[in-house]
């Protein structure tokens, strides 16, 4: 400001969106009032600033007003981007379907996203500050364990592995889990995040299938039939135990899994 210049010429700099409000700032000054305090505007083309104005006196007299500004723009920027990254992250680990949970690197839970919650049966609120190992099946607890200080110390970055959890409400789900470590620029473990999908349904029908066989195998022994199962090929596939003994006791040899079935006749026979 020159002599003379009105205190308001200032504003002729600011952005005409924020003329009104600055105007009752500094009114409230030059009339007296004691204003201490930090505001951010956007001042022409993305820059911003802090402010702190309050009234200068020289006894009851108002003789002027301090104004410290201080460039912040390169903070409010980078403030700006961190949002919108952590908002795009937010909204792609809440569409996911698959189960994101972070922990702290003792392991305790922070966060997770939703379709960790419908796995666990239960709501974040319910989930977070608990550890893995309140959940995690006793009989998986031991190998859990050891692949989580292998984590924590350094020795492995990241694994994948299966485990069985128990639901808040009491059901056992299997899960098949990518977990790995996040660390900071000295090498130390800050977070433990972890990728899980629920894969009970594949389990069950895998153990449903061997259970399966395990019965079609006890009935096929058992019976007082041979039966011989054989490919397109004429490879045997599978054969009970009456067919083993009828081939020791008509061929003097045992069938072995893979072999050509006409192997076990006479040269001529072939």
């Amino acid at each position: 400001l020159k002599e003379g210049d009105s205190p308001l010429k200032p504003l002729e700099t600011i952005s005409p969106g924020d003329i009104q409000e600055w105007k009752e700032i500094y009114t409230k000054a030059f009339t007296g009032q004691k204003l201490d305090f930090t505001k951010e505007f956007n001042i022409i083309q993305k820059s911003f600033w802090a402010f702190s104005i309050c009234p200068i006196f020289q006894g009851s007299e108002i003789v002027g007003v301090a104004c410290y500004v201080r460039d912040i723009t390169d903070i409010k920027l980078a403030e700006i981007k961190l949002n919108e990254s952590e908002s795009r992250y937010h909204s792609v680990s809440e569409s996911s379907l698959l189960g994101i949970v972070w922990g702290n690197a003792k392991g305790k839970l922070v966060n997770a996203n939703q379709a960790f919650c419908d796995i666990m049966e239960g709501t974040l609120e319910q989930l977070v500050s608990k550890y893995p190992s309140e959940f995690t099946h006793p009989d998986d607890l031991p190998s859990a364990k050891a692949i989580f200080l292998k984590l924590k110390n350094g020795e492995i970055n990241k694994y994948r592995f299966e485990k069985r959890y128990i639901t808040l409400k009491g059901n056992i789900k299997w899960v098949e889990m990518n977990i790995a470590s996040v660390k900071s620029e000295e090498g130390e473990v800050q977070q433990i995040v972890a990728v899980l999908q629920d894969i009970s349904e594949k389990k069950n029908a895998q153990q449903a299938l061997s259970k399966s066989e395990a019965n079609l195998r006890y009935l096929l022994d058992n019976s007082d039939s041979a039966f011989l199962l054989i490919n397109s090929k004429l490879e045997v596939l599978a054969f009970n135990r009456m067919a083993n003994e009828w081939a020791m006791f008509e061929m003097g040899v045992a069938f072995k899994e893979g072999e050509l079935f006409s192997n076990y006749f006479p040269e001529k026979y072939r």
